[in-house]
Parts: C-alpha cells; sequence; structure tokens
C-alpha cells in the first residue's frame, strides 16, 4: 500500500486537529467580589441585620446590591478601572421604642490586578484591599479579614452592628 500526497496531508491535518483542539467551555467561577459579613459588635457571632438595602455610590446604572428584610452578608461587586469603590449602607435602627432608618457609607480602597485564567475562560480581575472606611452611624466598625480578593468565595470584610 502506497500512501499519496493527499493521504499524508490529510492525516497531518488530522493530527494537528486534535492535538489542538479543546473543550472550549468555561466552567470557572469568573467573578471575584469581596463576600462582607455583618457581625454583633464586640462578639464573633455573626448577625442578621434587620431591613437592609446596599448600594453603589457612583456605580453606573442600577447599582442596588441588596435590598432585603434581614440579610447577614452580601457580596460586594469592584470595577476594575477604578482603585476605589464606595457603597450606602442603610439599616433599620430601633431606639428607645423609635424605627428609623440609618445610612452609613463604606469605602473600600483597591488594587485590581489581572488576571489570565486560560484560553478557554479568558481574563478577569483579582484585587487586593489595601484599605477599608466606615462612618460609624449605624455601624460600630469594619475589620478586613481577607484583603486578597479572588474567584474563590470566603469572608473579606466583617462589618460590626450594635444589636441593641
Amino acid at each position: 500500500m502506497r500512501l499519496q500526497a493527499t493521504d499524508i496531508v490529510l492525516a497531518l491535518i488530522a493530527a494537528v486537529t486534535l492535538c489542538c483542539c479543546s473543550d472550549d467551555t468555561c466552567y470557572d467561577n469568573r467573578s471575584a467580589v469581596p463576600s462582607v459579613f455583618f457581625y454583633a459588635s464586640g462578639t464573633t457571632s455573626q448577625f442578621k441585620a434587620d431591613v437592609v438595602t446596599i448600594g453603589g455610590i457612583g456605580a453606573p446604572g442600577d447599582s442596588l446590591i441588596v435590598d432585603s428584610t434581614s440579610a447577614s452578608k452580601c457580596a460586594l461587586p469592584l470595577r476594575p478601572n477604578v482603585t476605589q469603590s464606595r457603597f450606602f449602607i442603610k439599616m433599620m435602627c430601633v431606639t428607645g421604642g423609635d424605627t428609623t432608618f440609618v445610612t452609613d457609607t463604606l469605602t473600600l480602597s483597591y488594587t485590581p490586578l489581572p488576571y489570565f485564567v486560560s484560553h478557554e475562560c479568558g481574563a478577569m480581575y483579582y484585587y487586593h484591599i489595601d484599605g477599608a472606611e466606615v462612618t460609624t452611624h449605624n455601624v460600630d466598625s469594619i475589620a478586613i479579614t481577607n484583603a486578597d480578593v479572588t474567584n474563590v468565595t470566603r469572608e473579606t470584610l466583617r462589618i460590626y452592628v450594635p444589636t441593641e
């Protein structure tokens, strides 16, 4: 049996195609967002805040992130084209039988870090939280528990709220 040139060319094309083929499906989580958890002030106990509204300040489009009757955590999306994002946190506050709604402002300073995932998944941004500040109208304080924000879901920030 004698191979012809066309048979050799077809065999080479098939070999190259099989070697270079990839599954164009990307199953990786491509969202790197800080996870924020509410804690009761002065404790290590998670806290479920009543009537919480959280949104971005100066963010383009609809910036409402949470609008709930109660929440113990949330994820805050960061913009890769800036190094600081601000959010409002509006919570119900009961003092001496009076119910009011108090708004605090959370400011996150960060460094966007481009990250190449793979040919199939492309690129995304990771972030390093450089600093966090919060007004203390209703929120007691804030703590950075993990400054590196990747596509692995884990606690990034703790917001401490008085419970009494």
